[in-house]
C-alpha cells in the first residue's frame, strides 16, 4: 500500500482554510486563557480544542493516514455534547456541571 498523500488544488485549499481556523481558535484559546476565571477557561478551553478536533478529523484525508491521533480526535468529537452541556450548566447555574455529580 502507497503511504504518500496525493491532494487535488481544492483539497489543498481546504486544508489550508483548515489549518488556518485551527490557528485562530488557538489564539482565541491564549485570549480566553489570559482574560477569564478558571472555571470559563476550562469550559471554553474543552469546546475550542473540540472544535479543533473535529476540524483535524474531517479533513480530505484517508482515515489510516491519522494513525494515532484518530482515535483521540474521535473521542474529542464524542465529547462534545458533553461539554456544551457543560457551558450551559456554568451558564444557568454558575458552576461547573461535574460539581452536581455525588462523590
Amino acid at each position: 500500500m502507497d503511504n504518500s498523500i496525493l491532494l487535488t488544488p481544492l483539497q489543498v485549499v481546504d486544508l489550508f482554510s483548515r489549518f488556518a481556523a485551527v490557528g485562530v481558535l488557538f489564539s482565541l484559546l491564549l485570549n480566553i486563557c489570559h482574560r477569564a476565571t478558571p472555571k470559563i477557561v476550562l469550559s471554553y478551553g474543552l469546546l475550542l480544542v473540540c472544535c479543533i478536533a473535529y476540524l483535524l478529523l474531517t479533513a480530505p484525508i484517508a482515515n489510516h493516514h491519522y494513525g494515532w491521533l484518530r482515535p483521540a480526535f474521535l473521542l474529542l468529537t464524542d465529547l462534545t455534547p458533553v461539554v456544551l452541556l457543560n457551558l450551559y450548566w456554568l451558564h444557568t447555574r454558575g458552576k461547573l456541571m461535574l460539581s452536581a455529580v455525588p462523590r
